[in-house]
């Protein structure tokens, strides 16, 4: 019914552009979409396809209605398929209509000795409005990522069209809305998503930034939903019933001893700025660079951890701690048991907690070094 899903890509090919008739007759066939389809006809007989959708593919193309339909009969959608069609559908059409055009028009108003501004989008011409409302929850979304406490009105009320000239006063009634700030919202998972997606804004370095951008924020459109459910699934998030995503005490443990480095995605912007270097064949730097560079940044923002002989302990009733040498974790444990000489493991059974932490500590600062001469 559609095209591959797992994409993040917005455009089309110029081959699939051309064929975009195919896509049209499978919509056609839904009953609910047909006026849709008689003003694209309407308005783009040729169903030529703005510019500004066509570009070169790094991957797959934008998620339209299928291309290759060739069965005799369309299902009856139900639930959540058919929400999701219908989105598919109505972006697709919209795009093949005319577009929404308009001019932002500003009321100064005078209340008493206090001078105010008021701004809206005047539509001189609906285009593809007047068939298809654009999406209402983006404008949230952007408040939401700066987290800012912007209320978004209902699209009947963005949707204005009036006449007028300019200098024009108008008379009216107003009314005073009271109300607090709030605090910013709980994420859930399309705000998750999207903050991932434009994880660029969180940075401020320039180049960063728009490295980070080009490439589509941490993740990828297939792998970003895995994340919320792999935090979950190690404890360190759990999941409201209205679907908000909250940290669990284990979470906020984690965020509190790792170090910033970790905690901002600079370092993703900064990999992905030099793997775009080599796309464009404009490295700056050599492969081996990158590479060296990179462990050495994390061996340098581990060692933050390491230093302050923090245990990551999972029980979620007690804060980090500082490493106690009289104890041994289950893991530590199974570590000694498989690999410590024997008579590490006669101390292990013997208690002699202290003897075996040490090990444990000469037997990481080993792998490091090993690690170090490769």
């Amino acid at each position: 019914m559609i095209s591959y899903p797992r994409t993040d890509c917005s455009v089309l090919s110029e081959q699939e552009a051309k064929e975009l008739r195919h896509a049209m007759n499978l919509v056609y066939r839904f009953d609910d979409y047909k006026p849709f389809v008689m003003a694209v006809k309407a308005q783009n007989p040729s169903l030529e396809l703005n510019s500004k959708y066509i570009g070169k593919l790094e991957g797959h193309y934008a998620i339209i209605p299928v291309l290759s339909y060739d069965k005799n009969t369309v299902p009856a959608l139900a639930g959540g398929e058919k929400l999701i069609f219908d989105l598919i559908v109505k972006r697709f059409c919209a795009t093949l209509l005319n577009p929404a055009k308009g001019d932002t028009t500003e009321f100064h108003g005078k209340i008493d000795d206090f001078l105010f501004l008021a701004k809206f989008k005047n539509y001189t011409d609906l285009g593809y409005l007047e068939f298809i409302k654009s999406d209402k929850k983006k404008a949230s979304d952007d408040a939401e990522l700066n987290n800012e406490n912007k209320s978004v009105p209902d699209e009947e009320d963005k949707i204005i069209s009036v006449s007028y000239k300019k200098n024009d006063e108008v008379e009216g009634s107003i009314e005073m809305k009271e109300d607090m700030t709030k605090p910013p919202k709980l994420f859930k998972d399309a705000s998750l998503l999207t903050l991932m997606e434009k994880a660029h804004l969180q940075i401020k370095d320039p180049q960063l930034k728009k490295a980070l951008k080009e490439a589509d924020g941490i993740g990828t459109a297939a792998t970003r939903a895995s994340f919320p459910p792999l935090l979950m699934k190690r404890g360190y998030i759990v999941k409201n019933n209205d679907g908000s995503y909250v940290p669990t005490e284990l979470g906020i443990k984690l965020y509190d001893i790792l170090p910033e480095e970790l905690a901002i995605p600079d370092f993703s912007a900064n990999l992905e700025q030099e793997l775009s270097g080599f796309i464009k064949k404009k490295a700056l730097k050599s492969e081996a660079e990158i590479i060296s560079e990179t462990e050495v940044f994390l061996k340098k923002v581990f060692e933050k951890i390491r230093r302050n002989n923090y245990v990551f302990n999972t029980n979620t009733n007690s804060a980090p701690i500082k490493k106690d040498y009289n104890k041994l974790s289950d893991k530590q444990r199974a570590l000694i048991e498989k690999n410590a000489p024997a008579e590490i493991k006669e101390a292990l059974q013997n208690g002699d907690f202290v003897t075996c932490n040490k090990w444990i500590d000469e037997f990481f600062e080993s792998m490091r070094n090993k690690n170090q001469k490769k």
